[in-house]
């Protein structure tokens, strides 16, 4: 059971003090499910246009409307003086009738909305001033309804079942019966409604906001690698690492650096969407990046050879094959006309995907001192080996042969924590440490059918959006490649154009749409991951998803067939079961 906040991170524009109430509910232990909203907007307010509560807590108990004021309080002939420093403001109204009207407004709108009427539950209402002792008595209030510093140093449950024995005594006082226990589907409807139709405050957008600011800075390990990869003493290096462990921002700083020594410097990777985003929020100044098919192709043309694939030649064939039997043709040709580029050091990325014997073979033609001259190759060993599997035992060992450092990354800066761990449920790596702290689980939506899809994507879409959410800052990954594509099949019409990551413009005005595979090595704060299949039945399915959902910066949207849904909720219960029987 546990206290579900809505929204999961505290506003940005919350007080201190309201941050601090924040953090104290959050961490309630608690043996039932509790929901928690945060700035309420209140348009049904008795006596005014609009009203805001800070906090509303709905337990099985009840509902609990908290007001939360921080610094110093004070009334004097019917004026409240609230607050300390430049932050003080004056009231008529004060803070426990301000919790009071917005009891009424949120039980009028429950009863309007037909999930809960007054006498299915209490309505009760609290003020807490955690900066100050509030020992006054009156007539407006009791002590039993205030939380102030005194009772900092107990568990906020301890308040919350205060206000209940309260509420509940006030009933039986006026000779009332208690109203049952709400039940956890009810409670469930009745935050649904909370939620859909009031004004929780942060919304993606603050969540996107709250993960833009949570930004590690690099730790002793990934400085390592950077000392590494600079020492004369160490001119090789093999840097593994899973996904989101920084393996692109530390060979993009690595090929800067050694560059900045007047060396000339090859970034190459596999995918064209990275090597195309890499050049536009990097460029290329400084040193060369490109994928390596379009570096071989760059080479081979420029001797002359036509690059195309003979006629009936599958094109993936052509690459792995062919490609660099004419590159190397294509090195003699030029070498003889002295026009063949020589570079002092090279960078690989996504080298998982590159590595193999014969393509060893061509990097070493264009590297000073071939394979034991300077390079560093990144690369994941792990489940994105998987989607192209490229890896070559025997080209990783000739690297090995060349007296490289090794060195292991085992921190994801990427993704939140719920993201990570269910990403790696699946997987049979080892899950690096996460260090975000954002709590921002993977959200499954359940569909019967391809038209339901386009529904629930076309209306998560417009939701994002309507919240504030750049549509730059959103990618629709698809199992499927291009033309093929949930997006293909049924466009959402929201008014933004949907591009590849190469194409879209600077303003961020543009929804990205990819392949999987082709998103590998980029990330995004929002991903939408379409086209699943019902099972993970394999290793590339399962590879695939893993890379999916670890693309996330800040939230992942799955829309999943309904019965992707109980395959995982039978892989998590067997899994469950198996724990236990250990």
């Amino acid at each position: 059971m546990t206290v579900h906040m809505i929204p999961p991170v505290c506003s940005p524009n919350a007080t201190y003090t309201e941050r601090q109430v924040f953090n104290e509910i959050r961490g309630i232990e608690v043996k039932e499910d509790i929901y928690c909203f945060q700035s309420i907007g209140l348009e049904k307010h008795r006596t005014k246009e609009h009203a805001e509560c800070d906090f509303v807590m709905l337990t099985s108990r009840g509902l609990f409307c908290l007001e939360v004021k921080g610094g110093a309080i004070k009334r004097q002939d019917g004026i409240w003086k609230i607050g300390s420093g430049e932050r003080t403001y004056t009231s008529t109204e004060g803070p426990f009738k301000q919790a009071e009207g917005c009891r009424w407004a949120v039980m009028k709108y429950l009863q309007n909305q037909r999930v809960l009427n007054r006498k299915d539950t209490i309505f009760g209402w609290g003020v807490v001033l955690p900066s100050v002792v509030f020992g006054y008595q009156d007539a407006e209030w009791s002590q039993e309804i205030v939380y102030d510093v005194r009772d900092l140093k107990k568990p906020f449950i301890e308040y919350l079942s205060r206000l209940t024995r309260y509420f509940e005594a006030k009933l039986e006082e006026k000779g009332n019966l208690l109203p049952p226990l709400i039940s956890q589907e009810r409670l469930r409807i009745c935050a649904d409604a909370l939620r859909s139709d009031f004004d929780t405050g942060l919304t993606v957008l603050g969540l996107v906001i709250e993960s833009q600011r949570e930004v590690p800075s690099l730790s002793r390990e990934q400085f390592r690698v950077l000392d590494l990869v600079l020492s004369p003493h160490n001119p090789r290096l093999i840097c593994i690492g899973g996904p989101g462990t920084g393996k692109t921002l530390l060979g993009m700083e690595a090929a800067r650096r050694i560059a900045e020594e007047r060396q000339k410097v090859l970034y190459l990777c596999y995918n064209v969407e990275l090597a195309a985003h890499l050049i536009a929020t990097r460029g290329d100044g400084q040193f060369k990046i490109a994928t390596l098919h379009k570096f071989m192709r760059e080479i081979i043309v420029s001797a002359g050879i036509s690059p195309e694939p003979p006629g009936g030649t599958p094109e993936n064939d052509h690459f792995l094959n062919n490609y660099p039997l004419l590159f190397q043709e294509a090195c003699e040709i030029l070498l003889e006309t002295d026009e063949l580029p020589q570079f002092d050091a090279i960078v690989v990325d996504e080298a998982q995907d590159i590595l193999s014997v014969s393509n060893l073979d061509c990097l070493s033609l264009i590297l000073n001192g071939g394979l034991n001259g300077r390079w560093a190759m990144f690369l994941d060993q792990g489940d994105q080996a998987n989607v192209y599997s490229r890896l070559d035992t025997a080209a990783f060992e000739a690297l090995i042969a060349t007296g490289a450092f090794i060195v292991e990354l085992k921190e994801n800066f990427r993704n939140p924590p719920k993201t990570a761990t269910e990403a790696y449920y699946y997987s049979k790596s080892n899950a690096p440490e996460c260090r975000r702290n954002l709590d921002s689980p993977v959200k499954f939506e359940g569909v019967a059918s391809d038209k339901e899809a386009a529904s629930k994507l076309r209306s998560l879409l417009v939701e994002l959006i309507r919240d504030g959410v750049r549509p730059g800052d959103i990618a629709i990954l698809s199992w499927r490649r291009a033309g093929q594509q949930l997006v293909d099949r049924d466009p959402p019409n929201v008014g933004k154009k949907l591009v590849a990551p190469r194409d879209a413009r600077s303003d961020g005005n543009q929804i990205l749409v990819s392949s999987i595979a082709s998103y590998k090595g980029l990330e995004s704060e929002i991903t939408i991951v379409t086209d699943v299949p019902e099972i993970l039945g394999d290793d590339w399915n399962t590879s695939l998803f893993i890379v999916a959902l670890t693309r996330t910066r800040t939230k992942c949207y799955a829309i999943v067939p309904n019965d992707f849904i109980h395959w995982r909720s039978k892989k998590m219960l067997l899994s469950a079961k198996e724990i236990k029987g250990k």
